[in-house]
């Protein structure tokens, strides 16, 4: 008791009194604010509102752990206990700290949008980081001092950053996205500024990538693998939240089955009962002492691995509590919905969902896709076209001696149909060629409606006999006639637009890395719909064909600490794969409204074809473009595309 003393007595008590000995989780609760800006839930921070992080927030303070890793899904407050973690230090426990972020500008975004911010919100933090001076360089933007140590924000890229450092807390998060540079790998790097420390904290945290190449998955394998085990509330089991145990499809009592994802539910694995939201929701927050338990059981983390020194700690998406879109009825049907939008947009959209949601790395189905079953599943089609096409495109890709080509038609949803496989012989660079190409591409198929489509876009690559493409494609500017040249560069857009001055042109580079993933992606698809790929019975499609069309497999490897791929040859000839890729990017640049183009070709009326006067399709053609006149100043990418006629719009692209 010091009330009865004097004033200056008591100050000075104050000062010489022990400081209180907190874990983090308890000095958040009692102290930390979380920002307005960039937070769903601004203002005090309560460690009930997801509970699973106390354990993680005192991570650091066990002595026992000697490496912490982190592979958590997004939206689980990751960041949010990193920045909990350093404010703890800095007016708890100070000391030597770095975060490392796989870019400079990463790092400086956490800083000035993340923990700044924080600091500010939190009385205990206010005013304890010196501000940043022009001409003191002891605290600066990316370097902070506060009384009694320091925080360094560093880019994985920047290796010099790592050198002379002593710190006695290193946080690393994103690693899975460090880059190798000269120095070496930079998690080691990051790891030695703390060697002389022998109580140091080492903290990695990341979202997972690909299988076998995830650095946070490998020291997660080394770690005691801690889940957080819910209990059930019927039967008691605890368990790990699984996606199979995720259910939106019912049997009715007539045996169909039906499925909603407005009522989807999670199910115990051990008695079938059926969670729903709310007691999801109970359940994850039963691990707080403040909350209620479900049947006096709580949540907890257990490891299922040996502990040898470093505690892993694994979270899917499926413990998400704060972030439900009002689009949505619960997050379980978020969860089902995002899932579904996910798996249709192809495997690129669904290793994604995998990575940041699911918390599971991606591992290639399969790395080549065989030809045989493509050859078996090929369809007779009755007449030239099947009813469900209404648009078609054409691909040619310019051989020495001959011109191969190919004519797709197109259906709702991307669901396409191969109507014919056609070989032109002879030189690109001979008029007569040119006119056959022309002639074959002027052709009309018949729909079974008795309307005759023709083609409306053709791409021509122009690796080979590249003037004469583009003599070519100008001269045909008015059927929709496009050069189109292959692009390796990785991640690339489908289709990007220059223009070739010289020749009064549009190019478009096509991505062919991304082509090729959105093909292999479908083309693995068995379900007939969305994106599914059909083949008929003879017109060219043949054993070679099909071959060809699953020539290449992607090779994933790694290269200065980045996962890199590529698509290597496994057969001689790809021109089958070329066109589909031309194809694709043929469709890209004409961006239909397939609903709109299905109304205006084909009659709403038609009852039977017999019934039907047969009619011929014809676009109008499109405005010749003014000569170009070479400019000083190149001519800026347009924002809109090429004005066309017909029925072609003039911003959204076609209808």
């Amino acid at each position: 008791m010091t009330s009865g003393l004097p004033k200056s007595l008591r100050e000075l008590a104050r000062i010489i009194e022990p400081p209180e000995h907190l874990l983090v989780s308890t000095w958040a609760d009692k102290y930390f604010y979380l920002p307005a800006e960039g937070n769903a839930e601004p203002g005090k921070y309560h460690c009930s509102r997801m509970p699973y992080q106390r354990e993680m927030l005192d991570d650091p303070l066990d002595p026992n752990v000697s490496e912490i890793a982190w592979q958590i899904a997004s939206q689980l407050g990751k960041t949010l206990d990193i920045c909990i973690i350093l404010g703890y230090h800095v007016d708890h426990a100070p000391c030597a700290m770095q975060v490392v972020y796989p870019t400079l500008d990463s790092a400086k975004s956490f800083m000035r949008e993340k923990f700044i911010p924080a600091t500010k919100e939190t009385p205990r933090l206010k005013g304890k980081l010196i501000e940043p001076r022009a001409k003191d360089s002891e605290s600066t933007t990316m370097n902070r001092k506060f009384p009694g140590g320091n925080l360094t924000a560093l880019g994985a890229n920047s290796p010099s950053g790592f050198r002379q450092r002593s710190k006695k807390i290193s946080i690393q998060d994103e690693v899975d996205a460090f880059e190798t540079t000269t120095e070496g790998d930079p998690v080691a790097l990051g790891d030695r500024a703390t060697i002389t420390f022998h109580d140091a904290v080492r903290l990695k945290s990341s979202t997972v990538t690909i299988k076998g190449m995830s650095r946070i998955e490998d020291i997660i394998e080394r770690s005691d693998k801690q889940h957080y085990f819910l209990p059930c509330h019927e039967c008691g089991h605890f368990q790990i939240l699984k996606w199979s145990n995720v259910k939106w499809t019912f049997k009715q009592s007539d045996g169909s089955e039906i499925s909603d994802t407005e009522k989807t539910i999670y199910e115990c694995e051990k008695c079938g009962g059926e969670w729903s939201d709310q007691q999801r929701l109970a359940a994850i927050a039963s691990g707080h002492p403040e909350n209620p338990s479900v049947n006096q059981l709580r949540a907890e983390w257990r490891a299922t691995a040996p502990f040898k020194g470093i505690r892993g700690r694994l979270l899917s998406g499926l413990y998400q509590t704060i972030g439900k879109k009002r689009a949505f009825k619960s997050y379980l049907h978020q969860f089902a919905e995002n899932f579904l939008t996910a798996k249709k947009g192809g495997k690129e959209t669904l290793r994604v969902w995998t990575n940041i949601f699911l918390n599971e790395s991606w591992e290639e189905a399969a790395e080549q896709v065989l030809w045989s079953p493509l050859l078996e599943r090929c369809e007779d089609y009755e007449g030239d076209l099947p009813a469900e096409v209404c648009l078609l495109t054409a691909a040619a890709d310019i051989q020495k001696d001959r011109v191969e080509l190919e004519i797709l038609g197109w259906g709702d949803e991307e669901e396409t149909w191969g109507i014919e496989k056609h070989v032109i012989y002879g030189d690109f660079d001979l008029p007569d060629v040119q006119k056959q190409v022309e002639d074959y591409l002027s052709k009309k198929f018949t729909h079974p409606t008795g309307v005759d489509i023709g083609v409306t876009c053709a791409a021509f690559d122009s690796g080979h006999k590249t003037k004469a493409v583009y003599r070519f494609c100008k001269r045909n500017f008015a059927r929709r006639f496009y050069a189109v040249k292959g692009s390796s560069t990785p991640h690339s857009p489908l289709v990007q637009a220059n223009k070739n001055k010289f020749y009064g042109i549009w190019l478009y580079n096509v991505g062919t890395d991304t082509a090729k993933d959105a093909i292999f992606s479908r083309l693995r698809i068995e379900d007939v719909g969305a994106r599914y790929c059909h083949f008929p019975k003879a017109r060219g499609y043949n054993e070679s064909y099909f071959k060809q069309l699953c020539s290449e497999k992607l090779q994933t490897f790694m290269e200065k600490g980045q996962v890199r791929r590529r698509w290597i040859k496994t057969f001689e000839r790809n021109e089958s794969l070329d066109l589909r890729v031309y194809n694709l990017a043929a469709y890209d640049i004409l961006k239909p409204n397939i609903a709109k183009v299905r109304a205006a070709v084909i009659p709403q009326n038609t009852v039977a074809p017999i019934a039907q006067e047969k009619t011929e399709y014809v676009l109008k053609p499109v405005e010749k473009p003014a000569p170009v006149t070479p400019a000083p100043k190149p001519i800026a990418k347009p924002a809109t595309r090429v004005r066309v006629g017909g029925f072609v719009g003039k911003r959204k692209g076609w209808l």
